[in-house]
């Protein structure tokens, strides 16, 4: 579909654009981790810091224990 046809669809009222709520995207400079059972992030770490459960964790030495349990824990499927 060309632009020209895509408009005329939007001013019809055929076709709605949807517009992305900014609060739902993920910077790209982010990694989030979450596991299957639980809905929210295990682990986020972005321009803020290190945080575990929604607590920022300060000390390199837990932060590196946290994501290597966390990654441990990890079961992946194999085909």
């Amino acid at each position: 579909m060309n632009k020209k046809e895509e408009q005329h669809l939007i001013d019809s009222g055929l076709y709605e654009l949807k517009i992305p709520d900014i609060q739902q995207i993920t910077p790209t400079n982010s990694f989030i981790f979450h596991s299957k059972q639980d809905e929210l992030p295990i682990i986020v770490i972005d321009e803020k810091g290190f945080q575990y459960k929604g607590e920022l964790i300060e000390d390199a030495g837990e932060v590196y224990k946290l994501l290597k349990e966390f990654l441990q824990t990890i079961n992946y499927k194999q085909d």
